[in-house]
């Protein structure tokens, strides 16, 4: 996508070329041909997970718990990786969804009956969030380069 953006083409242009990369996206994760890493979320803890106020709420937090409770150490700083997961009734929750954050070796555990959060991921508000932004990018950029006589 940042090809896209950085290619010089007019807004309108580079914003349906990404929203047909998005599109392609979306039609390889519902297959299943997207590989697990490519949904794993990094998030830097800013302290020690147990200090955490709100640690029901943020999932890398909810993650390093549960890494803590198996006896891995983890601390302020570290990097979390996690995977948003479907509930146990086989659905993506509105609310409460940092308890459904795993770690990516969990999902890979032999036997393991947790399945990724698909539509998370392939939300039309993000996707619009993410179009928006890119063509905001796309136009500080253009700005730049007339400025900078590019």
């Amino acid at each position: 996508m940042l090809k896209e953006i950085l290619s010089g083409e007019a807004t309108e242009s580079v914003v349906t070329k990404i929203h047909e990369l998005l599109t392609a996206l979306g039609e390889r994760v519902r297959g299943g041909s997207v590989p697990l890493d490519d949904f794993i979320i990094f998030k830097r803890l800013g302290k020690n997970p147990e200090d955490y106020p709100d640690k029901k709420s943020q999932p890398h937090v909810q993650v390093a718990l549960r890494m803590k409770s198996k006896g891995t150490a983890v601390r302020a700083h570290d990097v979390i990786p996690y995977i948003m997961c479907l509930g146990a009734d086989g659905k993506s929750a509105k609310t409460a969804q940092a308890d459904k954050a795993f770690h990516p070796d969990d999902l890979r555990r032999q036997g393991s009956e947790l399945k990724i959060g698909e539509s998370r991921c392939l939300s039309r508000r993000k996707a619009y969030r993410k179009i928006t932004t890119f063509t905001s990018i796309h136009r500080s950029f253009s700005r730049f380069c007339v400025c900078a006589s590019l």
